[in-house]
């Protein structure tokens, strides 16, 4: 028997089973590095922490970790005349000749204003109010009036209706790129069936630095777990929405920097949790 050739084929053998062995190894480890807890799994043991705090969850918790940046915002792009004119459906001229203050326009039948923090305001007499007619949707009319006299109106998004004793508002908010921008508000008045004004804050915004990926929401919702507990909060509350969008986060005198945030929306106030670090706010209602 030829040993030579029989130790040969066996080191040939042993280094053919150790590179079988290693790639099986490799594979392994591979899958263990990149294996995530699914997202409902993630979801449910978040459930569970918040149930300490008598914190129950009947949002529908989205699913979705998209690539954001920090967004610098200003105010009005077009001057104060300009934005008038296009509320009032009026000549430029027009506007001018009954602007009364630089950011105040007075007709016998309106009233437009823009305040300090570039808030703008239509106040309507009675004979330039357009009455909604209950035969047809409510939110179709308004939004067909606001088309023509709210400026940017195409930028905003419906969020819902806030009632009081004096009447209902309907309310939207700014959009970028399909976020809300949640200070961005325009609330369109109706009293006694009847669109009496509106309140309207507008950004202009433009993307500041390199986009990053989000934190999902489930784990905006741990954050606000572990927030409760450093600050012992233990109230029997429900989370009944979380809605991914932008707030203020850093307000210089006219420009604003606007931080992607998960705000979570609650029986006892709202939860704010920037979407980059997990920082958490508590906004009350």
């Amino acid at each position: 028997m030829d040993f030579g050739k029989v130790k040969t084929l066996l080191m040939i053998v042993f280094l053919a089973l150790n590179l079988f062995l290693l790639e099986q190894w490799w594979t392994l480890q591979t899958a263990v590095g990149t294996y995530q807890e699914p997202y409902a799994d993630q979801l449910a043991n978040v459930k569970r922490a918040l149930a300490q705090h008598h914190v129950s969850v009947t949002a529908n918790v989205p699913n979705v970790e998209p690539i954001l940046s920090l967004l610098r915002a200003t105010h009005l792009q077009d001057s104060f005349d300009h934005v008038a004119a296009t509320v009032l459906q009026l000549p430029l001229s027009q506007v001018k000749a009954h602007e009364v203050h630089s950011q105040e326009v007075i007709l016998p039948y309106a009233t437009f204003t823009e305040n300090r923090s570039g808030e703008l305001h239509l106040s309507l007499q009675y004979q330039a109010q357009t009455v909604i007619d209950s035969h047809i949707s409510a939110l179709h009319q308004i939004e067909k009036w606001a088309a023509i006299h709210v400026y940017q109106f195409t930028d905003y998004r419906f969020w819902g209706w806030n009632h009081s004793a004096r009447g209902i508002t309907a309310v939207f908010d700014e959009q970028y790129q399909g976020y809300p921008i949640f200070h961005a508000k325009l609330t369109i008045m109706i009293e006694n069936g009847r669109i009496i004004g509106f309140r309207q804050t507008y950004y202009t915004v433009d993307v500041t630095n390199p986009s990053r990926v989000v934190i999902s929401a489930a784990n905006a919702l741990l954050a606000m777990s572990l927030f409760m507990d450093k600050a012992h909060i233990n109230e029997d509350n429900t989370v009944r929405t979380v809605v991914l969008g932008y707030d203020s986060g850093i307000q210089l005198p006219k420009v604003w920097f606007l931080t992607p945030v998960w705000r979570i929306y609650t029986d006892l106030g709202n939860f704010e949790v920037n979407a980059f670090t997990g920082e958490v706010g508590v906004e009350k209602s």
